[in-house]
């Protein structure tokens, strides 16, 4: 497929007040950024870029068995400036180009985006959402005919600007000799001071460059995380799509919302779970046991039918049940 993906992850994360890159935060034992490789990862594309900044060592420990390629933006000036710094690192000729830190992107919607870019053969394609309370978001402003004219950042808009409720959710497919042109022409000329991104779809419309767009069914999927109590919200929606899953596959949660477990636990039909038990890494619960109370198992094995006492603590595939 004649397509590669660009992930942006160099910002610091100021406002999750921690040394560690925003990206590394973990959700449900796994690092922020893993959420949107598994992602974009669904499209097959032939190379994945990742632009590093801010403790950018860390993060390409963090991932160094995948095959992705780093680039590094040392001094941060804004969206545009990190895509136009990995330009001549990308090597197919359309771009998927998305933040390290919406771990909500579904695989699905990525593929809808792209299936459109390629139907309406547009040179520009890019994920809306319509909310109910749009501000922080850039607004989608079109014109009489309904196309995209420009995307207007919530400290550059105006007051009937504010009023609009479509919103842009940062994710964009390319081609690449348009995007290059479009680079080329952004200027540092707003309240923010940096090259934003989203004015490339300002150059299309006005250079009568072909620009589809694809709306979010669940606007969820755009959260970006970017403080403590947002990566506290995500983690909770993920959790509660994985304890919906488990029960659907014939799991029985005692107090569903007091349990916590990660996707890399596998567990097997007729399997009871009661409350505030914690499950995690490559725990393996066969089929009809029971996990008391309390419990806690990190990478443990739980044979067929049998019984975890309420509290007990379980590290590693050889720990005595109770």
């Amino acid at each position: 497929m004649d397509l590669c993906a660009l992930i942006l992850a160099a910002g610091k994360g100021t406002r999750m007040k921690s040394q560690r890159p925003k990206v590394l935060h973990e959700i449900l034992g796994q690092p922020m950024l893993a959420y949107i490789l598994d992602a974009v990862k669904s499209l097959n594309p032939c190379q994945v870029v990742v632009v590093v900044g801010h403790k950018a060592s860390e993060v390409e420990k963090a991932f160094a068995d995948q095959s992705l390629t780093f680039v590094h933006q040392s001094e941060q000036l804004g969206t545009g400036h990190a895509v136009q710094i990995a330009l001549d690192s990308l090597e197919a000729d359309r771009v998927l180009i998305t933040c390290g830190d919406t771990p909500l992107l579904s695989a699905n919607t990525l593929g809808l985006l792209f299936e459109e870019h390629l139907r309406s053969r547009a040179s520009l394609s890019f994920l809306t959402a319509e909310l109910a309370d749009p501000t922080g978001y850039g607004r989608i402003i079109r014109d009489a005919t309904g196309g995209p004219q420009t995307i207007v950042e919530e400290k550059d808009a105006s007051t009937l600007e504010k009023k609009v409720k479509e919103v842009n959710a940062g994710v964009y497919i390319a081609d690449r000799d348009f995007l290059r042109k479009a680079l080329e022409s952004l200027r540092p000329e707003n309240a923010q001071g940096e090259y934003y991104l989203t004015d490339i779809v300002a150059w299309a419309a006005s250079n009568g460059f072909p620009m589809a767009t694809v709306q979010l069914r669940d606007p969820d999927e755009m959260l970006g995380v970017n403080d403590r109590r947002q990566l506290a919200h995500v983690e909770n929606i993920l959790l509660q799509r994985l304890r919906e899953r488990l029960m659907k596959e014939g799991v029985t949660l005692k107090m569903p919302e007091t349990i916590y477990l990660e996707p890399s636990v596998a567990i097997e039909d007729d399997v009871t779970i009661w409350p505030g038990a914690v499950l995690r890494g490559q725990t393996v619960i066969h089929r009809g046991a029971e996990i008391g109370p309390g419990a806690i198992l990190i990478d443990a094995l739980v044979p067929e039918g049998t019984r975890v006492c309420p509290g007990a603590i379980l590290i590693g595939p050889d720990s005595s049940l109770c």
